[in-house]
């Protein structure tokens, strides 16, 4: 497509009326947004970021079974500890091979986090019950 939208903005400049001009300058921006589309390649990166989430999300999940349930049983110390390492080890696997976000959408997280835009009422420390 780049190839055949570059010919015909090469062989529109060839004329020197007016509407080849025109088409001509559409086909070379036709050229430059479709290399550019190409070299990106969103939807494969979105693609990327939404099967990472989902990996996080399901060991978020697991870990909070793990601590609201799990730990309350009656396994020993050395059960819980060997459980716990592995998510351990199961999210330094994630961090490793899940794409990282760009520089400015990490900033504006950060900044959002700061400003209190994360926080949950069921984050906070729940008074006791009385």
């Amino acid at each position: 497509m780049v190839v055949l939208a570059a010919i015909a903005g090469a062989s529109a400049f060839a004329q020197f009326d007016k509407s080849g001009i025109i088409t001509g300058v559409l086909s070379i921006c036709v050229v430059v947004l479709s290399s550019i589309s190409t070299f990106l390649n969103a939807s494969k990166k979105a693609a990327d970021h939404l099967t990472a989430g989902n990996k996080y999300d399901a060991l978020m999940n697991k870990v909070r079974i793990f601590r609201t349930i799990d730990c309350w049983e009656e396994a020993s110390d050395q059960v819980l500890s060997e459980r716990l390492k592995r998510f351990s080890e199961d999210k330094s696997t994630l961090n490793e091979s899940s794409p990282q976000p760009p520089w400015i959408a990490y900033q504006l997280a950060k900044r959002g986090i700061k400003s209190g835009e994360a926080d949950y009422l069921i984050d906070k420390a729940m008074p006791p019950s009385a």
